[in-house]
């Protein structure tokens, strides 16, 4: 692991996230792993779509899935970054738990 990709990982080891995602190995083609990581008793759904660098975290906004929101995007940033997204809690496939929610 880099030092460069450090303060992501750590920005992420916040929301709890860090170990699950930092473990996957990175997917050998354009289309992503896709996972689920259980945080705090919530399970979230993570696609990576590999890459090298540092981390690059894409956030499902309102509603949408990672494939609708950046299925095309995503991948053009893996030769620069490690890309990987997150589907918040209470956006399908993501569990809803308990509120309230806010961003």
């Amino acid at each position: 692991m880099s030092t460069r990709a450090l303060p992501l990982i750590t920005v992420i080891a916040a929301g709890g996230l860090a170990l699950s995602i930092a473990s996957a190995q990175a997917p050998t083609d354009s289309a992503p792993k896709q996972a689920f990581a259980t945080i705090d008793g919530v399970r979230l759904h993570y696609a990576d779509w590999g890459g090298a660098g540092p981390w690059l975290v894409f956030l499902t906004p309102g509603g949408g899935s990672l494939d609708e929101q950046f299925g095309s995007l995503a991948p053009q940033f893996a030769d620069r970054f490690r890309v990987v997204g997150l589907t918040r809690r209470g956006q399908p496939p993501s569990a809803v738990a308990a509120g309230p929610y806010d961003t």
